[in-house]
């Protein structure tokens, strides 16, 4: 009993102290948790904006069916739409090939700019001839700058490099399925066509009711004429 008489007297000759040691740990644990909330709204914000914010990307892609044919792309990747794209081909300057500079300069998405491009929408157009044209660029970076804006009119400002030594041995092996499909189709509509057309004609034997006729006609007396025969 005096033990526990002890702790008494001494809890409650330390209940100051205690006080202040509760009131520093509820205090802390309150900072820990605005901070932690403020974390989680801020990152709830971030995921909602990524919810609506475009991205563009510019970058080059060969043609489906002619590899030598370089295309230049600008795609939204991003989750939102992209509004007023301008793109600044000022980075082109040191580019050797002219012919390549002022073709993209005389396009009108590169001229004007592109009102809108939607999520996974994109814009693709003639970068080069890879056999005519790619010596000129072989060692450069084609530097593209966009600026476009969302849904929420907030301004986006992107720098987009393109090395055109990726390009240097590309190979392509077999075809793709997509063209593979095409002609396949072509060649069926241009079978389908002769066929319409008589220009090669179909040989059809035509069998109906009076050839069966005939033809049991013709077997009733070839075995009437053989009965014929064995009788004699």
């Amino acid at each position: 009993m005096d033990t526990i008489y002890n702790i008494f007297d001494f809890l409650n000759d330390n209940s100051g102290s205690f006080n202040i040691i509760f009131s520093c740990v509820v205090a802390f644990s309150t900072i820990v948790y605005a901070y932690l909330t403020k974390r989680l709204v801020d990152e709830t914000q971030r995921m909602r904006e990524a919810q609506t914010e475009p991205r563009i990307e510019v970058f080059y892609r060969s043609h489906d069916e002619f590899i030598n044919i370089i295309m230049i792309v600008i795609k939204n990747i991003g989750s939102g739409a992209a509004y007023d794209i301008h793109i600044d081909t000022t980075g082109l300057d040191c580019v050797d090939g002219k012919k390549i500079v002022d073709r993209l300069r005389e396009y009108g998405a590169f001229e004007s700019g592109i009102k809108c491009l939607m999520p996974g929408q994109e814009y693709s157009n003639l970068l080069m001839n890879a056999i005519e044209e790619y010596s000129g660029v072989i060692d450069k970076k084609l530097i593209f700058f966009t600026k476009y804006s969302g849904l929420t009119n907030k301004t986006y400002k992107s720098e987009h490099f393109i090395n055109m030594k990726e390009l240097k041995g590309i190979r392509k092996i077999g075809t793709h399925p997509l063209i593979s499909i095409s002609n396949s189709l072509e060649k069926i509509q241009k079978d389908i066509n002769y066929w319409t057309s008589g220009f090669h004609n179909l040989k059809v034997d035509i069998f109906d009711n009076d050839d069966r006729d005939r033809i049991e006609k013709e077997t009733q007396e070839y075995i009437e004429q053989q009965k014929a025969a064995r009788e004699q």
